[in-house]
């Protein structure tokens, strides 16, 4: 009895020690853990473990145990089926949940399927109790004993409250852990809220009865322009103009009217900076438990911003459709049609015009390649393979072709952005080429100025003993028939050597005699020659100012340039016109050498003659300095003329240059350094000083030559003004589309790829009437100024300028109208 009565004082203690470590422990598992160890060290019994049912695998699996020495929990299987591992004490209690017991385990029936490990572990009595959690089975608690009848009905009335004061523990627990995940709902929410608030795109303040703001966020802020300390000290209805706002009550009344109709408000307000935005503000009423009012939510979007932005939008899909339609460079958007990889087909599902010019494929639009141009994917390998190289792997790829066709060198970019679809960008501006033609013309003048040299060596060495002889015969003979035949010979020798003097000039650069000449003597002289050799049909003009200064050089032949250059003119004007002779002081300076690659800072002449003729083929342009290249008719020109005019410029230091027009004429400007008294570098410095400076201003600079907009940009910059630049009339009006307010005056070239001077112009006109714009153009009056005049370009800039030039036109076109 004795004995029986301890037993129960330990099982009592075990309970005690339970319910302690179910006030303590705070988690499920560790819970279970400390019942299984108090079970074993209070109460004496072999081993303990609890199981969890599994509703997938009707497995009871141990999650919890102690005692368990020999492995005994690890080596069964329990199920809470009607399978024999389910017929045990613990699979029997979860099914029916009552206590089951067994107090011989080693002879019971029903623990067969585990008689060997039980035997091997010594247990010899067991008691399952089941656990509940949320009021449903879901588990056991299974004590093991290795006295046979061990569980008697104080033992089992222990466990029991054991067990079911466990099943109180769980239900506290999700309590617990309800409520834990129902804080942390708040807390996140609460943080999910304070991120949205602070984070949001748009302005969200909470706005008192009174029209104080409470709390702000960072959008609010931008949009107002005020930094939140500030914002909050300011009422909301003082933030609109003084003409769209009203008194407090008024404010309060216009937003409950806007939350009953939900319908933002939208007014003009004030920036902090003074600026004006307009604003949408959706607002809402939040009240208190009982119903009344405690402050407005308002959402603010500054809806300045996104009409921009639709305004933009409009704009950039007009510039599209417009430069899509005058854009120079051929475009085709192609659907590819792919078999195994290659390349079978294509269809040029859309063109534009330039595409057609360009390529010569007419009606190409919604038409298969196949159709428009049999063979061409067989008879271009190498087109073909780019074209599918580049729609399979997506990488750009670019190559140049002669278009017979067309007679034009084209530059062909080919891209993919979907392995499907491909696009075609046909580039001409067969100007780089000709650039190349260019090159190779300069060593060809090499070469032929090489051999001409030596040619012209040994014709002197031929025409010399000629002339002497002719002249010792001439005074042997006195018959007049003898002195007119030596006469025929020597004029037809002394030819013969003017014209090797013209070949040297030009492959050698012989110098003459040198001295100073003026240049206005020089004109005059020619001038009185030409009114008394050209045919009345061509009028003469002059523009010589008095204060020309000074060249060194040989006076013969700079006349004989003058001569060339005017007789070219006349031949250019059959039927007439108009050649103008002129001259002027100029000084070079950085702006205008970095334009030109001959020419050096300084002071120049220049010597200009203008016509108003045919002009000049650009496939001739490159050409027309060619020694032996003439387009007269054979035996009206020996093809030497402007070779030698260029030859005599370049031995006097100079530099010669044509501008021409087909229809408008022609223009060569011939650069010879002058001598005049130079200022000291104080003095320059000071010049340089007193140039007319901007205040800021933007100004457009549209040219095609990369050097052009490079140097004009550096030298705006340098005295004050702010400067964008595009390389073509496509690229100006889309900046100026973007930045029309802030430009205040477009620069232009009148003759550039893509979009031309003449176009550029009227576009810009149709976008701002007002716009500001000078032209620049090697030609003058008689081509782009006259153009730029027509389309009411008052400003006229000649190319090249100097740094001077640019800056006084500029100054004159931002003068007030």
């Amino acid at each position: 009895h004795a004995a029986e009565v301890q037993r129960i004082s330990r099982l009592y203690a075990t309970l005690s020690r339970i319910n302690q470590a179910i006030v303590r422990l705070p988690t499920r598992d560790e819970l279970f853990v400390r019942v299984c160890q108090i079970l074993v060290e209070e109460s004496g019994f072999c081993m303990a473990w609890i199981g969890w049912h599994q509703a997938d695998t009707h497995q009871i699996v141990p999650l919890a145990r102690w005692g368990d020495t020999m492995g005994y929990v690890d080596s069964i299987a329990v199920f809470a089926d009607e399978r024999p591992e389910g017929r045990g004490p613990s699979g029997t209690s979860f099914r029916s949940g009552l206590v089951k017991l067994s107090n011989d385990m080693q002879h019971d029936p029903a623990m067969l399927p585990w008689r060997a490990a039980i035997v091997q572990a010594g247990y010899r009595s067991v008691a399952a109790l089941p656990i509940l959690e949320a009021g449903t089975i879901a588990g056991t608690l299974n004590v093991y004993s290795d006295e046979p009848g061990y569980f008697q009905a104080k033992e089992v009335a222990l466990l029991t409250e054991a067990a079911v004061d466990i099943s109180f523990a769980l239900d506290a627990l999700a309590r617990q852990e309800v409520r834990q995940q129902a804080e942390a709902a708040l807390r996140e929410s609460e943080e999910r809220f304070r991120a949205t608030f602070e984070q949001a795109a748009v302005g969200i303040g909470h706005v008192a009865l009174d029209g104080s703001f409470l709390r702000v966020n960072d959008r609010l802020c931008q949009i107002t322009g005020y930094p939140r300390d500030e914002l909050l000290q300011q009422p909301y209805f003082e933030l609109a103009i003084a003409e769209d706002r009203g008194d407090a009550d008024q404010i309060r009344e216009e937003i409950r009217a806007s939350i009953e109709s939900d319908t933002p408000i939208e007014r003009r307000f004030r920036h902090k900076d003074g600026s004006i935005y307009v604003a949408s503000i959706a607002a809402d009423l939040i009240r208190d438990h009982t119903g009344e009012p405690r402050y407005f939510v308002a959402v603010v979007t500054d809806i300045t911003v996104r009409r921009h932005g639709e305004s933009a939008l409009q704009q950039s899909e007009a510039r599209y459709q417009r430069l899509f339609a005058h854009m120079v460079e051929g475009y085709a958007y192609c659907p590819a049609h792919m078999v195994n990889d290659t390349l079978q087909d294509f269809r040029f599902l859309e063109v534009n015009n330039s595409f057609t010019t360009i390529s010569g494929l007419e009606g190409a639009a919604g038409r298969l390649v196949s159709e428009v141009a049999p063979g061409f994917l067989t008879t271009n390998p190498a087109i073909t393979a780019m074209y599918q190289r580049v729609i399979l792997t997506g990488v750009t790829e670019r190559t140049e072709t002669w278009l017979e066709g067309v007679k034009v060198w084209t530059a062909i970019t080919v891209y993919s952005y979907d392995h499907e679809h491909f696009v075609l960008v046909f580039d001409n501006i067969t100007e780089r080429k000709q650039l190349e033609a260019q090159f190779l013309r300069a060593q060809r003048m090499e070469s032929i100025g090489t051999l001409a040299g030596g040619i012209a060596h040994d014709l002197n060495n031929v025409f010399a003993p000629i002339i002497m002889s002719l002249e010792l015969l001439k005074s042997e003979r006195d018959d007049p028939a003898s002195l007119e035949l030596i006469e025929i010979v020597a004029s037809s020798a002394r030819r013969g050597a003017d014209m090797v003097r013209q070949v040297l000039h030009f492959a050698r650069g012989v110098e003459g005699r040198r001295m100073s000449v003026q240049v206005k003597h020089l004109l005059l002289d020619v001038e009185k020659i030409l009114r008394d050799t050209f045919t009345k049909n061509i009028e003469l003009r002059t523009n010589l100012p008095d204060d020309l200064w000074t060249v060194v050089g040989d006076p013969t032949q700079l006349h004989q340039v003058l001569m060339n250059l005017c007789v070219n003119a006349r031949d250019a004007m059959p039927t007439g016109g108009v050649l103008t002779l002129s001259a002027r002081n100029v000084e070079i300076d950085a702006q205008y050498a970095a334009l030109d690659a001959e020419a050096t800072p300084g002071a120049y002449i220049l010597i200009q003659v203008e016509d108003t003729g045919s002009g000049i083929p650009a496939d001739m342009l490159d050409r027309i300095f060619d020694p032996f290249f003439t387009t007269k008719e054979v035996g009206k020109g020996t093809g030497l003329g402007l070779s030698t005019s260029l030859a005599i410029v370049k031995t006097h230091a100079g530099f010669l240059r044509v501008y021409s027009e087909l229809g408008v004429g022609t223009t060569f400007k011939a650069y010879f350094p002058a001598q005049t008294s130079h200022v000291d570098d104080d003095e320059a410095t000071g010049i340089l000083l007193t140039l007319p400076r901007g205040d800021g201003e933007l100004i457009l600079v549209v040219d095609d030559e990369a050097a052009v907009r490079e140097i004009t940009r550096q030298t705006l910059e340098a005295f004050g003004y702010r400067v964008l630049l595009a390389a073509d009339g496509a690229e100006a009006v889309a900046i100026f589309a973007g930045r029309k307010d802030d430009v205040s005056v477009v620069l232009t070239d009148m003759m550039m790829p893509v979009m031309d001077g003449p176009a550029t112009i009227q576009v810009l006109r149709r976008i701002d009437p007002a716009v500001r714009i000078i032209a620049a153009s090697g030609l003058s009056a008689n081509g782009p100024e006259g153009n730029a005049a027509r389309l009411g370009v008052r400003h006229f800039l000649p190319k090249p300028y100097t740094a001077q030039t640019l800056l006084t036109v500029l100054r004159e076109t931002l003068q007030p109208v």
